[in-house]
């Protein structure tokens, strides 16, 4: 089945259907990920599965309706995870949150069209202007609180109200009166004494209908809702443009049993304020005889006034400055009917066809070259058997790619580095039976007896540190992340099916191979001899080094917190720039002294080049969105006539672009084509999430693996192991931040923890394997002292530490020279976890288990002292 499964993939990709071989992640294939978290009426979070179903559920039909194809929605714990194929052009908001569309009467009293107030309506609403630019509070929320302050001073009884200029008097004198800004909500009852502040949309004077700031007074309560509306069409009149024609919904019935007419509501407040209505009225000199205007408010902006010159009821229709694409979006919208719950973004991920090809091509040619190496490795120093042990791997290669197949697993960038990582540990088995084979026939010098003891003693050794690395394996499975995932079921497959080439596949061949009277011996080069180094000795050293390590690192990583954090940890944002190559110039300089020139702090930004060089990846820090930075204040100048819808509506972005043309450096058309396309945005609030889970998922690692060693040994060997780990952990990531503080572009996010996680379950690997022998040992040496055990342990398995961490180590050395950027941080995690794996078995964990022997030695001759 896996030739057949083999033959059938390759006819699939020279057809052209390649992805129907692997599913490939939107990291190697291009798409958008959205994480959303779902909000109550009260907005708190929403947390009940059938909620969060009944959510997914209506997500689904909006989406569809919307015409995007292939999405994948899936609940990740209490968030929702939803992945785009192909939803390049649309933007996180676009695609999850209904749009919101309300109908308010213009408060024409407080308008310019009443010329006797018309100055001081001015006055007052470019003073609330005017702050709001200077404060960069220009939500609608922040604009009414400001007006509310500007109209009624700091008190909150409107009949005690202290206005703050004369303008505001005037105003309130002629009955001005604003809702309270604590009173979030509006109805359609009719009420036409409290009014609000609406915003024009728009960024000019012409989309402000020639104001000099956007703002307009509305009433607070509104005639007509979106989700009142039925029989949604969109269309295009060469003399309206684009409109959108519905119907109003009649009687309904509401949830706690109230009966309400929206047609009643549109009627009655369109019929006192149309022009039929208001001729030879007061009101009619507020609009020189015309209508007064009904405001379109769309998602919190005014897209469209139109005046009433009749009463509305039954239909309505409306046009004005939105796009085909708003007008088509508000169909769907519309049709689809309002969400239950309110979608709350957490992060948007981007990345383009063109990256995600190049990310994958890069894992491809890592995974090659990394088994290649293997191989080369195994054949050389393990002559014939190596040939056997490369077949194997091969095999588990082809048990790899057969699964994810009929699981359907999406492969990821990370589960590529999980793939290479298990083609390393998947010799590991092998290489363990093959010292142990060397070991017996010296002892007997009979073959057949040497590979029947070989694998009989290395299985348990084997399955012990296998099922540490499982462990670790499923505790990232449950973190809400995508490629993390994706790494941990490649991981889970490849250490399963490893094992399963290993301890079967293989012991299977060399038991016909050993029946052949010809094969009296298996030759292997021997290039670690028997050795008698005293590792104990300098057990002590080994230990206050490696905390003096420690100290040093988390003092840089508490110092350099801001730039030490990964974006998964601290919110933020980033983007991959291809700058128009000139020569062998240093691009990343450029592009820093661009940022830092245009205003940018230093700690608010991260320049990285990538491969080829003129590839920059920036990290932006979330406090960007803190009030007085570059993007808000600065005039955007950049031409945009090339740039997606989505791209301009991206502020950040936009800034970005600017500021680097300022400084004379120019993006590639293919850059600026997919600028929005390799666009990440995490929240803050995620990111808490994400360094909670990481702290949690690390200590529950240490626990259960504590747990099982001490199942499978002593205490004294679980707690001895698990304080090796601990430091093992430590002195990885005071070396990364040692690294950091050296300019290495390396990072502590969530790549950087599965790394961890990894090295947990890994660097105890060869911790096992020399317990497992000092377990052994005591059986043989019972007159030897403890310590001489644990010595003999040490150098009897000395070459099979060296080779599984060197095999280990060549595979993830090709993953950290050719996985790209977007693994590299994981790389180098896992290479230096590994070295300091291998050093922390021999003169860390071993020490502390000799520690907590002599403990517990002197605590039972102390007891039996007692007992006598």
């Amino acid at each position: 089945p896996l030739w057949s499964n083999l033959a059938l993939s390759a006819r699939k990709y020279f057809r052209g259907d390649e992805r129907k071989i692997l599913h490939w992640g939107l990291d190697l294939s291009g798409g958008k990920t959205v994480e959303i978290q779902l909000r109550d009426s009260n907005n708190k979070v929403v947390t009940s599965d059938a909620d969060i179903k009944q959510g997914i559920d209506e997500l689904y039909g909006r989406v569809n309706k919307m015409g995007v194809s292939e999405v994948t929605i899936r609940q990740e714990g209490s968030n929702i995870t939803l992945d785009f194929p192909s939803a390049q052009g649309l933007s996180a908001a676009d695609l999850v949150k209904a749009s919101s569309m309300y109908f308010h009467i213009v408060n024409e009293k407080f308008t310019n069209n009443n010329r006797d107030l018309a100055p001081a309506v001015h006055q007052f609403l470019q003073d609330i202007w005017n702050e709001a630019v200077v404060t960069n509070r220009k939500d609608i929320e922040s604009i009414n609180q400001i007006a509310w302050k500007h109209l009624y001073g700091d008190t909150m009884d409107t009949e005690m109200a202290q206005p703050v200029s004369e303008a505001a008097k005037e105003l309130y004198r002629q009955g001005l009166r604003l809702a309270s800004p604590q009173d979030r909500g509006s109805n359609s009852q009719f009420n036409d004494a409290i009014s609000k502040i609406a915003i024009y949309r728009g960024e000019n004077f012409a989309d402000w209908h020639g104001q000099t700031h956007p703002l307009l007074v509305v009433m607070n309560n509104y005639a007509l809702e979106g989700a009142n509306l039925t029989d949604v069409h969109a269309a295009y009149d060469p003399t309206k443009g684009n409109f959108l024609a519905f119907n109003v919904k009649g009687t309904q019935v509401l949830s706690d049993g109230q009966k309400t007419n929206p047609r009643n509501d549109l009627y009655n407040w369109t019929a006192p304020f149309s022009k039929e209505k208001i001729q030879g009225t007061p009101l009619d000199r507020f609009s020189h005889g015309e209508g007064w205007r009904m405001a379109v408010i769309l998602n919190g902006s005014v897209v469209n006034t139109a005046t009433v010159s009749s009463p509305l009821r039954d239909s309505v229709s409306i046009s004005g400055s939105f796009t085909q694409r708003e007008a088509n979006r508000l169909e769907a919208d519309l049709k689809a009917g309002s969400l239950t719950f309110a979608p709350h973004i957490l992060s948007e991920k981007n990345v383009s066809p063109e990256l995600g090809l190049r990310d994958r091509t890069m894992g491809i040619v890592a995974t090659i070259v990394a088994l290649a190496l293997v191989i080369l490795v195994m054949v050389g120093y393990y002559r014939f058997a190596g040939v056997v042990a490369s077949v194997a791997v091969l095999f588990n290669l082809l048990i790899i790619w057969a699964t994810l197949q009929n699981i359907s697993a999406t492969v990821t960038l990370a589960g590529i580095a999980g793939i290479i990582l298990t083609v390393g540990m998947a010799v590991d088995a092998n290489v363990l039976v093959f010292e142990r084979i060397r070991e017996e026939f010296a002892i007997s010098g009979r073959i057949a007896q040497a590979v029947h003891a070989g694998y009989k003693k290395a299985f348990s050794a084997i399955i012990d540190s296998n099922i540490t690395t499982i462990i670790a394996a499923l505790i990232l499975l449950h973190f809400d992340s995508g490629p993390i995932k994706g790494f941990a079921i490649t991981l889970i497959i490849g250490i399963v099916s490893s094992m399963f080439t290993a301890l079967f596949m293989t012991r299977y061949f060399f038991s016909g191979w050993v029946e052949n009277p010809k094969h009296k011996a298996l030759k292997m080069a021997n290039l670690i001899k028997k050795t008698q180094f005293n590792f104990l000795k300098y057990g002590k050293v080994s230990l206050y080094t490696t905390i003096a390590v420690a100290l040093v690192g988390g003092y840089l990583i508490v110092s350099k917190r801001s730039s030490m954090l990964g974006m998964d940890f601290t919110g933020g944002y980033s983007v991959t720039l291809e700058v128009e190559p000139k020569g062998e110039e240093n691009y990343q300089a450029q592009v820093e002294k661009a940022l830092l020139a245009a205003g940018i702090a230093a700690q608010d930004v991260q320049v990285r080049s990538l491969s080829p060089s003129n590839y920059i990846k920036l990290l932006l820090g979330r406090s960007l969105d803190q009030a007085g930075k570059p993007f808000y204040d600065m005039p955007l100048e950049t031409d945009q006539k090339d740039i997606s819808f989505a791209y301009q509506n991206n502020p950040r972005l936009v800034w970005v672009v600017d500021a680097l043309e300022k400084s004379g450096i120019a993006l590639t058309p293919q850059s600026v084509k997919h600028l929005d396309s390799n666009w990440t945005s995490i929240s803050g609030q995620m990111s808490n999430a994400m360094r909670n889970s990481a702290i949690f998922g690390l200590s529950i690692a240490l626990i259960c693996i504590l747990a099982y060693i001490t199942f499978r040994f002593e205490f004294k060997y679980a707690i001895s192991a698990t304080l090796g780990l601990a430091i093992d952990v430590a002195v990885t990531m005071a070396i990364v931040s040692i690294l950091h503080a050296f300019g290495t572009p390396v990072q502590i996010d969530l790549n950087t923890i599965a790394a961890l996680m990894t090295i947990i379950g890994y660097s105890l690997n060869d911790t096992i394997i020399i317990f497992d022998r000092i377990r052994e040992d005591l059986k043989k040496m019972r007159k030897h002292s403890f310590k001489d055990v644990v010595n003999h342990a040490l150098n009897v398995t000395l070459s099979r530490t060296v080779m599984t961490s060197g095999t280990t180590l060549v595979v993830l050395l090709a993953l950290l020279f050719l996985g790209g950027s977007a693994i590299f941080g994981l790389s180098l995690v896992m290479v230096i976890g590994v070295i300091f794996g291998t050093f922390s078995s021999l003169f860390v964990a071993a020490p502390l288990l000799l520690f907590f022997h002599k403990k517990e030695k002197a605590k039972a001759e102390k007891l039996a002292m007692h007992e006598n």
